[in-house]
């Protein structure tokens, strides 16, 4: 009975033991099961939060699961939940710095733009965007940069320019000067001249010096000024350029109105010399591009309209179109002679010559040309005194001005001089001291390292 109450006893505890297990077993997954549908929610929650850019929502669902201990039973792992609270959490700060990037780019703060934006990491929902914003910051540090350097290219240049501008100035003060000083010391001559004329004795003619056995002077010219040391019936001793010797008598006058010292011949050939102004505009609308200033001389040829003869280069412009009109003033008369465009004419021979022909001529033009001074029928000898008679730019601002040189060279149909030439001179007149003789007209200058030679072109070029 013993043995049977034992067994019968045992079988009840087992089976009890069984029933409450199994109600634990059957309680632990109704909880598991629970768990895993709240876990689940709570997942597709986060997930949602996370696609709407709720970061912090997201988060804090994420944390609310995170220490529930059946997690890995349940086969949710804690790692991925901090994995996934992590990525939240960069997308705070992806928010954060794409937020403050746009705001820099639409400030156009370039620089800050792109800094911010490229910490916004791949996964981040406007990651695309972001990117399209930094290229196109780059793009305008880009230009800036280039901008900047430009702006500095320009200045700089502007300096030296600026610095170019006064170097030229301070030359052009110091040609000025240095023009004006020989103008006075010119005058000062001229009228020192003038004062002697009247104890000088000039050389009227030259054929028979040298037919003496008296020791000669040698190479002298006609109007040469001489000073008288002794005279004899048919010979003279006199004095020229610090040297002795005899003429022949007859060859010397003491008149000194058989010969013009240098203020004479200015004031003869002064009247005909005028300063000549020319107009270029466009031929459709009239509008002024260009104008061109120089000097000239009237005269009065033969059969043809009084006209005035310059340089080519005054009545064209750089591509050789021909000035709408030129107009001439004379430094005695406050009256302006006309030419138009079709009045203009240039050497066929391609000389820097040209004509203007005055369409509006009166009887001061005409008795102006009516005893036009002679032209030179003799080329001049190296060292021949030559006067230059215009109206160049650093010249007077007044009237005319008369510089003065020597023949120094012959180039085809130019005479070489060292008398001073400059822009404005173009056209004016060169005469032969000697002779008193229209040369030709001063045409251009080269320049050296320090100083520059004229150009006269021939007045034969225009006599031909």
């Amino acid at each position: 009975m013993e043995g049977k109450f034992n067994q019968e006893a045992f079988i009840k505890i087992s089976t009890l033991a069984i029933i409450v297990l199994s109600v634990f077993v059957a309680s632990v997954l109704g909880f598991g099961f629970f768990q895993y549908k709240e876990i689940s929610r709570t997942l597709a929650h986060s997930e949602q939060f996370t696609e709407l850019g709720e970061y912090e929502q997201a988060i804090q669902e994420l944390k609310s699961i995170s220490d529930i201990w059946l997690l890995d039973s349940l086969g949710v792992k804690e790692r991925e939940i901090s994995d996934k609270i992590q990525e939240n959490e960069q997308f705070i700060e992806d928010e954060e710095n794409y937020k403050q990037g746009i705001e820099a780019f639409d400030n156009e703060n370039w620089d800050e733009a792109k800094e911010l934006l490229s910490k916004v990491s791949n996964d981040y929902s406007q990651y695309e965007d972001a990117k399209r914003k930094i290229a196109q910051s780059e793009e305008k540090i880009l230009e800036k940069k280039i901008e900047e350097e430009s702006a500095s290219i320009r200045e700089d240049a502007e300096k030296k320019i600026e610095e170019v501008r006064k170097e030229a100035e301070e030359a052009r003060k110091e040609t000025e000067e240095k023009f004006q000083q020989e103008q006075v010391e010119l005058e000062a001559k001229l009228e020192e001249q003038q004062e002697e004329v009247e104890k000088k004795y000039a050389i009227v003619n030259t054929d028979l010096l040298g037919l003496s056995d008296h020791q000669v002077i040698d190479n002298i010219s006609i109007r040469s000024e001489v000073k008288i040391i002794e005279e004899e019936d048919e010979w003279t001793h006199v004095e020229f350029n610090n040297k002795e010797g005899w003429v022949w008598s007859d060859d010397l006058s003491d008149d000194s109105s058989d010969v013009l010292d240098l203020s004479g011949i200015i004031r003869q050939w002064k009247p005909i010399v005028g300063s000549v102004r020319c107009e270029f505009r466009y031929s459709d609308t009239g509008t002024l591009y260009g104008e061109s200033f120089g000097s000239g001389i009237v005269l009065d040829p033969s059969n043809n309209p009084i006209s005035v003869i310059t340089n080519k280069h005054i009545i064209t412009d750089e591509e050789g179109y021909y000035a709408s009109f030129c107009d001439v003033l004379f430094p005695e008369r406050d009256y302006l002679y006309e030419g138009e465009w079709e009045d203009l004419f240039e050497f066929a021979s391609g000389e820097d010559g040209a004509y203007i022909d005055i369409n509006n001529t009166d009887k001061y033009i005409r008795d102006l040309t009516s005893d036009f001074p002679m032209a030179c029928q003799q080329k001049p000898s190296e060292g021949d005194e030559v006067i230059i008679l215009g109206y160049p730019g650093i010249g007077s601002r007044e009237g005319i001005t008369v510089t003065r040189g020597i023949i120094s060279g012959f180039e085809g149909n130019y005479y070489i001089t060292d008398a001073k030439i400059d822009q404005g001179n173009s056209g004016g007149a060169a005469i032969l001291v000697k002779n008193n003789c229209l040369l030709g007209i001063p045409t251009y200058a080269i320049s050296g390292e320090v100083e520059s030679l004229g150009r006269i072109l021939d007045i034969s070029a225009f006599l031909e």
